[in-house]
C-alpha cells in the first residue's frame, strides 16, 4: 500500500476465525483522516449477499469514522447517546478506542480514536 497509495499499515492480525480457519485483518491509514480496516474471512460467513447486522453485512460491512482526540470522541458519544444512537459503551483495542452507533436506518458504524 505505501509504495501505490503513499499509505502506511498501523496494524496486522491473524487471528482465528468463526467456525475455524484464520481471520486476518489489517488497519491501512491512508491519510486525509481515513483509514481501510479490511478482513479476510475465512470460510464464508452465510452473509455476503447483505445483512444489517455488523460484521455479517457482506463486501462492505461499515464504515468508521476518525476523531483527533479523546475529548472528541467523549463529545460525540454523549451526543450519539443523547440522540439515542448508542449505548455509550467505549471499546478499547489498545490501538484505537471506539463507540459504535447506529444510523437512521439502522446500519450500525463507529467513531474511533486512534491512542
Amino acid at each position: 500500500m505505501k509504495k501505490i497509495f503513499d499509505a502506511e499499515t498501523k496494524f496486522y492480525l491473524s487471528e482465528p476465525g468463526p467456525g475455524g480457519g484464520t481471520l486476518r485483518h489489517s488497519l491501512t491509514d491512508v491519510g486525509g483522516g481515513f483509514a481501510l480496516h479490511p478482513f479476510q474471512m475465512p470460510e464464508p460467513t452465510g452473509y455476503e449477499d447483505g445483512s444489517m447486522q455488523m460484521g455479517k453485512r457482506g463486501h462492505i460491512d461499515h464504515l468508521a469514522l476518525k476523531v483527533h482526540d479523546e475529548e472528541c470522541l467523549q463529545e460525540v458519544r454523549r451526543r450519539r447517546v443523547k440522540a439515542g444512537a448508542s449505548d455509550g459503551t467505549i471499546t478499547d483495542f489498545g490501538a484505537v478506542r471506539l463507540v459504535t452507533f447506529k444510523d437512521p436506518d439502522g446500519r450500525e458504524g463507529e467513531v474511533a480514536v486512534d491512542r
